[in-house]
């Protein structure tokens, strides 16, 4: 008995360390998502959909560093709106005519007020363009440019949007704070769902 406790231990621990190790070669490999490919190591939604986005070209490749991505960081207006005009593929300007006031004549001006031409954002005297967005204007906005019927018209826009994309399964829970920091994974992730393709599973490596 005492030598099948001993044996049983071994194997726990031994099983352990093996999982550790290759937990820990994964996250080194993180850097590079051919080599997480070619070890077998598996890859997370947050990830996945910014490989999925940048297939797309909706946002730059950084497949091969993907730490550039920053999943895990908040995403400011400007950049969703960039986003947002390259999903919709809304057609965009060579000039910009500083409908708001602190929106200035540079790279991301043509986005905003493509998305404005578009109705995806109303006319108000600021955008706040460096300010970041939360989660529930992102899924409003994503709607827009996927062309998505919200299910719902209560007096309460956000929850519309919220239980509308869970009914679609484009995200897996209801309960967040709606107003919380958009994360750029967050972004990622429910474009992504709201194409068949993304839950495949495969993944298009450059």
């Amino acid at each position: 008995m005492k030598k099948i406790i001993i044996l049983c231990t071994f194997f726990i621990l031994t099983t352990f360390f093996v999982f550790a190790e290759e937990s820990y070669k994964c996250e080194q490999l993180w850097v590079n998502f051919t080599l997480l490919k070619d070890n077998n190591c598996s890859i997370d939604d947050q990830l996945r959909s910014a490989i999925f986005m940048s297939n797309r070209n909706y946002i730059q490749d950084n497949s091969k560093n993907p730490e550039n991505y920053r999943v895990w960081d908040n995403i400011t207006r400007k950049e969703v709106m960039k986003i947002i005009s390259n999903v919709a593929q809304l057609r965009t300007k060579s000039t910009c005519n500083s409908f708001y006031i602190d929106v200035i004549d540079d790279w991301w001006c043509k986005y905003i007020e493509s998305a404005l031409d578009a109705w995806y954002i109303v006319k108000t005297e600021t955008f706040r363009p460096n300010d970041n967005i939360t989660s529930a204007e992102v899924l409003k906005l994503v709607f827009k440019a996927r062309k998505i019927e919200k299910k719902y018209s209560t007096n309460n826009w956000q929850k519309d949007y919220v239980d509308t994309a869970f009914d679609l399964w484009l995200i897996t829970s209801k309960q967040f704070d709606y107003n919380s920091n958009a994360k750029r994974w967050w972004i990622f992730y429910v474009i992504s769902k709201s194409f068949p393709e993304f839950d495949s599973k495969e993944i298009l490596v450059p």
